[in-house]
């Protein structure tokens, strides 16, 4: 009788034991997550925070034009707002967008509006002429071959609009489609 009693404790101490190997198991897996979880979005704040002291000002870029030439910070007009359109040509928003500009162009000659693309020129040609914007003066069409300007200005969405003053200092990062107006307000909340 002793040794059942024995085998039966011994039973229930490993089921206890057991019990509380796997709460202690499940506490330190969650700990260890949590602990995971705060320091990558500690890492990623910093990154993003090193991104936006590189992007205060117009940083050095280089991508291709449409006539596969070099266009750099250096190519673009001094004293002049600027604005980088990230489009894809297959983007319903980016139609509108680029529509909602053409119909309105007359109200942003003053404005530098560059479109940019990691399509190819040929797609991005189209694109220019569907919305009548090839010919504009104001308006540069690029081609990003490297696919660096996401990286480069921290835009993970399209349509997204970065909009600097005519100092070149960041004003705005747009995620998503923006009209005429939204540019104009933008740029008149800091007093182009």
């Amino acid at each position: 009788m002793g040794y059942i009693y024995n085998v039966f404790n011994l039973k229930y101490d490993l089921n206890v034991m057991s019990k509380k190997l796997i709460k202690l198991f499940i506490f330190s897996l969650t700990l260890g997550i949590i602990i995971f979880l705060i320091y990558n979005i500690i890492n990623k704040s910093k990154e993003i925070e090193i991104i936006e002291k590189k992007i205060k000002s117009i940083p050095e870029f280089s991508f291709n034009t449409l006539e596969k030439t070099k266009y750099t910070k250096n190519d673009l007009t001094p004293y002049l707002p600027t604005i980088f359109l990230y489009f894809n040509s297959e983007c319903d928003m980016c139609h509108f967008e680029a529509q909602n500009i053409s119909e309105n162009i007359g109200r942003l000659e003053s404005i530098q509006l560059i479109f940019i693309s990691t399509e190819s020129i040929k797609k991005i040609k189209v694109f220019s002429e569907q919305h009548n914007l090839n010919s504009k003066q104001n308006i540069t069409f690029l081609s990003d071959n490297d696919n660096s300007f996401s990286t480069l200005f921290n835009v993970t969405s399209i349509p997204s609009s970065i909009i600097y003053d005519k100092q070149q200092n960041l004003i705005k990062i747009h995620k998503g489609q923006i009209n005429q107006q939204g540019i104009l307000n933008s740029l008149t909340s800091k007093n182009y």
